[in-house]
Formats: C-alpha cells, structure tokens, sequence
C-alpha cells in the first residue's frame, strides 16, 4: 500500500505524466487492470449478479469486473458518456446517460480541460471540488485549466426498480447527495458499498450506520474485510457492510 500510495503522489505532481497515465489507462484498461482489481477480487466467488457503477466514467470497472464474472450485468450511469462509446467487448450492460442525486432535477455539471485533452475522470457537479483536488493533487495544472459547463438531468436511484448487491460510487465530491436519493433501494437490496473517500465521508458514515453499515477495508491478498477504526489519508477507497451484505460473500470477516 505505502508503495502504491508514493507511485500515486509522484505521478499526480508531474502533469503530463498524470495525463498520459490516464490516456493510457483508460484507452487500454484490460492491459492494467491491476491498477483496480484487487478491489474487486471478492466478485470472483460471491453470490452477487447485479452491479451497479455510478460514475461510470469509461466503463473501467466494468471490464474489470466481467473479466472476474463473466455473467455479472452492470448497470452503469454516467451524466457525459455516451452509449455507443460502449466497448463491443462488455456485454450484459444497461447504460443510464445522466446523472444520479438527492432529488429529480437539472444541475450545472463541470468538466475540466488542460488544453485540448478532457479530464472527465474530475467532471463534477461541484466545481469547488474539482479546483480543490486539483490544487492539492496536480498543482501544476493549477492555471492552465478550465472548464467546459452543461446543464445534466439528475434522477434519484429510488425513481428506479433494480435489484442489486454490489454498488460503486465514484462521482467527485456528489456521493453524498446519490447516497440521500438512493437509500429506499439501498435498505431494500442490503448491497455492498464501495466509496472513493471523499469530504462528506463522516455524513455518509453516519447515515449508513443507521441502517446497519460499518466501514471496511478489503484485503484481497486474503480475501478478507477488516472493520475499519479511522480513516488512514493513504485509502483511496473505503468499503461499507451490513450483516445482510455478507450474505453475498464467501470471504472471511474481522
């Protein structure tokens, strides 16, 4: 982890080295899906079907995992994809073209440039926290970026009917308010929740907890998740389970 986590620091102080790593990335995911799966590794051997990928960017975690599940079916929703950017080699995928919130409504959605290369990875309803990550993370773009703003519906997750036991939300600071719209169907389906850590993480925490949630780590070298004390500054991700949640697995719990 501190290997990984000193790699990630230096890629993310040099500009161009951060955009080409993405490009590359995200052009030739099924070439690196080490940088990503041992999240997933549990998928492999459990009993869940349905996923659901919020934020789904370029499809990464897809591939990802339906290359450990092949049967898996993605439900997959992105505000600035488009589906007939599909990759023909995902299968079992329904796609939503729009954003998910707290309430049904349009909101400004910003997608951040550096010269001619889209770094929608960063896209956000929240500006503020694309410019603060971008301070703290890639402050050589500080003043070379700007931004490209559309006005993108939002839905609540509870407007839809989808059964699921495994959620990811990776969405730049709007986790929060897709969590508040979601969670009539995230008492209903018990899912395991996987979080990119995140500024409203301690209100999130809170409003799982009510509902049975406590947060993990998963250690895929042992297939195991381990309850978690306090948040170290080196996760990147943070898992959410429930007693239910478990009944999905076949992993070992601490």
């Amino acid at each position: 982890m501190i290997v990984e986590y000193i790699i990630n620091k230096i890629i993310r102080r040099n500009a161009l080295l951060y955009i080409l790593s993405v490009f590359i990335y995200k052009k030739f995911t099924n070439f690196f899906f080490f940088v990503e799966k041992k999240n997933y590794l549990f998928l492999e051997k459990s009993k869940i079907k349905n996923i659901l990928d919020i934020g789904s960017n370029h499809f990464q975690v897809c591939k990802i995992v339906q290359s450990l599940k092949k049967k898996l079916k993605c439900f997959c929703f992105d505000p600035i994809q488009i589906s007939n950017n599909l990759n023909k080699n995902i299968k079992n995928i329904k796609f939503y073209n729009y954003g998910l919130g707290n309430k049904n409504r349009k909101k400004l959605f910003y997608t951040p440039y550096y010269n001619s290369f889209k770094l929608d990875s960063l896209a956000s309803f929240d500006k503020k926290n694309i410019e603060n990550y971008i301070k703290k993370n890639l402050p050589s773009l500080k003043k070379k970026i700007y931004f490209i703003v559309k006005k993108i519906i939002i839905r609540k997750l509870d407007t839809h009917q989808i059964k699921f036991q495994f959620i990811k939300i990776d969405t730049e600071g709007f986790e929060y308010q897709i969590i508040i719209g979601g969670l009539k169907l995230i008492k209903k389906n018990n899912p395991i929740i996987l979080l990119e850590v995140n500024k409203n993480l301690s209100k999130i925490s809170r409003i799982l907890n009510k509902i049975g949630y406590t947060k993990y780590i998963y250690n895929s070298k042992f297939n195991k998740f381990i309850k978690l004390k306090k948040i170290d500054k080196r996760f990147n991700d943070i898992f959410f389970l429930n007693k239910k949640s478990f009944s999905y697995l076949y992993v070992k719990k601490n």
